[in-house]
C-alpha cells in the first residue's frame, strides 16, 4: 500500500484560458451540424434545435469569455497539489453584519465539493 501525498501549500492563481482554446471551441461551435427534428414539439428526444441554434449562436458569437474571466478573478483563487488530480478552491468572504461564507473545491471532471454557511 502506497501512502498518500502530502498536499502542497495553497497557491494563488489567476483563471485565463489561452486565446487558442477559445478560438477552437468557437471555431468547433459555428461548425455544428444540427439535426432536423420532426416530431419533437414535446422535446421528447431532447432539446429542440430551435432552442439549441440560438444558444449555440451565442456561446460561438455572443459571450464574453474575457469579460467572465475578469469578473471570476476578483475572487481569491488557491491551487493544492494532493495528489491526482490538483484541486482548486475560490473562497469569497462576505463583510456586514451577518456574513455568509461560500467555498467552492473542484477536483478534477465530475468532482467536487461546495459548502455554504
Amino acid at each position: 500500500m502506497t501512502a498518500a501525498p502530502q498536499p502542497t501549500e495553497p497557491e494563488p492563481y489567476t483563471i485565463h484560458i489561452p486565446q487558442e482554446v477559445l478560438d477552437d471551441l468557437r471555431t468547433r461551435l459555428r461548425a455544428t451540424r444540427f439535426a432536423s427534428d420532426p416530431g419533437n414539439e414535446s422535446e421528447i428526444y431532447g432539446l429542440p434545435t430551435a432552442y439549441l441554434r440560438p444558444l449555440v449562436s451565442y456561446w460561438a458569437d455572443g459571450f464574453d469569455w474575457r469579460a467572465v474571466e475578469k469578473e471570476l478573478n476578483t475572487y481569491t483563487h488557491h491551487r493544492v497539489d494532493v495528489g491526482e488530480p490538483r484541486c482548486t478552491s475560490c473562497v469569497n468572504r462576505a463583510e456586514g453584519r451577518l456574513p455568509s461564507r461560500f467555498c467552492s473545491c473542484t477536483a478534477g471532471p465530475g468532482r467536487s465539493g461546495t459548502g455554504a454557511r
